[in-house]
């Protein structure tokens, strides 16, 4: 059992406990007040009760920053009547992915994805999509902001944002994150075709650690995309009032994505399977090169160990013992068995 699930061990359901490790000194505040001809957008350090209250003409994005701040989030969720399992959803980030009704909104879960240069890791943040009819609150897990690329997209006139309701903002946000996996699944394609071209030149030890590295890698981005792709697709198909049937197009197409970068993991994976197989084979095919040469000499030097074993023997009555010449006729024997059994084998290629 993971050590952030014992922390809920014994509670209560609705239990608001976060089970991450990312902790913020300061939750950061920014909310979005549009409509289709404007926009007002604000930061804040501190919880404001009125900056959050719900809007009577347009529509509210709030977004939170740091999803240690429980009582913050609670606050928000009493403000609009969300469920506590949905504020405990949201700060568990141990959940997978997914979609759910509630009865006066929808929540989707999903992670955002970086690659690590300097450690050559994948760090996963949890992120949650609350939205209604005219509004939308997002919470963020990890120290960036994941959604910077849609706020600037806001700030144009001309798009389908401001235009459209909390639906449609809720899929250019998951949109986003979505598009931002490619990034991460050419990041490990570079690391595994680098692996591949220093195979040979890379010592054994190293390249088994990263091959299995790069597996368990791959692991994290099927675990958190698989469940996506099916949150997606009940999402996509979902009939709700809070989502429009021309939202449910663009759905789709983010769910098409998900289908696309699983396929990815898998022809990656398969990538790194040919590479170990290559690894072993190399391994083998080293280990055989030792035995050949081991047999080789061994093959050499047996009949020559049995000529001078024969004539260690301290028998009296031994014709060459009495020859002056007898010494270097042995040696020169042993010499040209020597020389004819290396000409023998390289003959056959074996020395080759």
């Amino acid at each position: 059992m993971s050590r952030k699930k014992r922390k809920k061990i014994g509670l209560s359901p609705g239990s608001i406990i976060y089970t991450g490790k990312f902790q913020t000194p300061n939750p950061t505040l920014r909310i979005t007040k549009y409509n289709q001809d404007h926009l007002n957008e604000v930061s804040l350090d501190d919880f404001s009760n009125d900056a959050i209250k719900p809007l009577t003409n347009g529509k509210i994005w709030i977004d939170i920053q740091g999803l240690d701040h429980v009582d913050i989030i609670s606050q928000i969720g009493e403000k609009y009547n969300l469920h506590p399992i949905l504020i405990e959803n949201v700060v568990d980030v141990e959940q997978r992915p997914k979609f759910e009704e509630f009865e006066n909104c929808l929540l989707i879960i999903f992670d955002t994805l970086r690659f690590n240069e300097s450690s050559h890791t994948i760090q996963n943040y949890q992120n949650a999509v609350v939205f209604g009819d005219d509004y939308l609150i997002s919470f963020q897990e990890g120290h960036e902001d994941s959604f910077g690329s849609v706020r600037e997209r806001m700030q144009k006139v001309i798009g389908r944002i401001r235009s459209k309701g909390p639906d449609y903002l809720a899929y250019a946000i998951v949109d986003t994150q979505v598009d931002s996996y490619y990034l991460v699944m050419d990041k490990i394609e570079e690391e595994i075709e680098l692996l591949e071209s220093n195979l040979e030149l890379s010592n054994e030890k190293d390249i088994r650690q990263k091959i299995l590295h790069l597996k368990k890698e791959l692991i994290t981005i099927r675990r958190t995309i698989h469940p996506l792709r099916e949150a997606l697709g009940k999402m996509s198909r979902f009939e709700s009032k809070f989502i429009e049937p021309t939202t449910s197009i663009f759905l789709k197409d983010v769910y098409d994505h998900t289908v696309y970068i699983l396929e990815l993991t898998e022809t990656q994976k398969d990538m790194l399977s040919s590479i170990y197989d290559l690894y072993v084979a190399q391994i083998s095919m080293r280990m055989n090169n030792v035995m050949k040469a081991l047999t080789i000499v061994s093959s050499i030097f047996i009949p020559l160990s049995f000529i001078a074993s024969l004539y260690g023997m301290n028998f009296e009555n031994m014709p060459e013992l009495k020859n002056p010449n007898g010494y270097f006729y042995v040696l020169g024997f042993m010499l040209f068995l020597l020389l004819g059994m290396i000409g023998y084998f390289k003959k056959r290629g074996w020395m080759d």
